[in-house]
């Protein structure tokens, strides 16, 4: 088979495929007893919004760049948060001399994702 016949042939092959039936519509789902609601955000994503959805309200705005580590203490436990919008990382040094550290080859770092 020469090559014009073999293109021919994968042509008129994908032209029948492609000649399939109309697919059948499927009907819109009922959302029923939805509460919708938005936020304004900026175009470049400078501030990091905290929506409450229990009230259906923002509830604190702020600059993404405005802290970098946060702290929790509760009944629960205690927690370091790190700011994800600012790709902040953490490694454990195994030391709590902060300026004895001047290399960070070979440490494992996390990060927390806001996902």
């Amino acid at each position: 088979m020469t090559k014009n016949n073999l293109l021919i042939l994968l042509i008129t092959s994908f032209l029948f495929v492609a000649c399939e039936k109309d697919e059948i519509p499927v009907p819109a789902h009922d959302p029923g007893d939805v509460i919708t609601n938005s936020v304004n955000m900026d175009p470049l994503y400078k501030y990091q919004l905290y929506f409450d959805l229990e009230t259906n309200s923002m509830v604190k705005k702020n600059h993404k760049t405005d802290w970098d580590l946060g702290f929790e203490s509760s009944p629960s436990g205690n927690k370091v948060i790190l700011n994800g919008a600012k790709y902040m990382l953490v490694a454990n040094t195994g030391s709590s001399n902060f300026s004895g550290i001047i290399d960070t080859t070979g440490y494992t770092f996390q990060v927390d994702m806001p996902s």
